[in-house]
């Protein structure tokens, strides 16, 4: 008995030394901040814009509050990221979060806290995470979702992804669809 009580003592304390709560700073919030609490950004821009360009178009524009630049890590954190993806036919998704992080190497953002996105034919998503895939040029999301329609529809799930380019909508365990007369089909 006394052996489990050792090693229960033994692993709580490595976990406290390797996550460091100690280490961060009180206002450090979001989903990345373990990563990149006990950092110094090498570059601090407040109200960035930050274009994407592509073969001579733009793909995508962030406009954020602040961001934050970690060469090391070839990441950037946004604060209040709004953010515009443009589609081959020229078409926008506007996208605004609480915040979120691009990982440069990899080409990909990730949207945290009151995700909503909105397309041009009055589609909309709310979610708490989306993530955006450059090379694929997708959005999804693993956690809950509500998509609107204009004309009164809305469906509820659990995790979808959304092809920009191709219009292409796939969601995954819809829980609940809700027509213009208000009425739950539920699965």
């Amino acid at each position: 008995m006394t052996r489990y009580i050792l090693w229960g003592t033994v692993t709580v304390l490595l976990i406290v030394i390797l996550w460091n709560p100690w280490g961060r700073k009180a206002d450090d919030t979001g989903l990345w901040t373990p990563e990149f609490g006990n950092m110094k950004a090498d570059l601090v821009l407040e109200g960035v814009r930050y274009r994407r360009n592509i073969d001579g178009r733009t793909r995508w524009i962030v406009m954020a509050e602040r961001a934050r630049m970690f060469e090391s890590a070839q990441k950037m954190l946004f604060d209040s990221p709004d953010i515009c993806f443009i589609k081959d036919d020229g078409n926008k998704v506007l996208v605004a979060a609480e915040s979120g992080d691009y990982s440069i190497s990899r080409e990909v953002i990730r949207l945290y806290g009151n995700v909503v996105a909105r397309t041009d034919d009055n589609a909309s998503l709310a979610s708490e995470f989306l993530r955006f895939s450059q090379k694929q040029m997708l959005l999804s999301t693993a956690t809950d979702v509500i998509i609107s329609k204009g004309d009164g529809l809305s469906i509820d799930g659990n995790g979808m992804f959304y092809d920009i380019n191709r219009g292409r909508l796939v969601m995954y365990n819809v829980t609940a669809v809700v027509p213009d007369d208000n009425d739950t089909l539920n699965n």
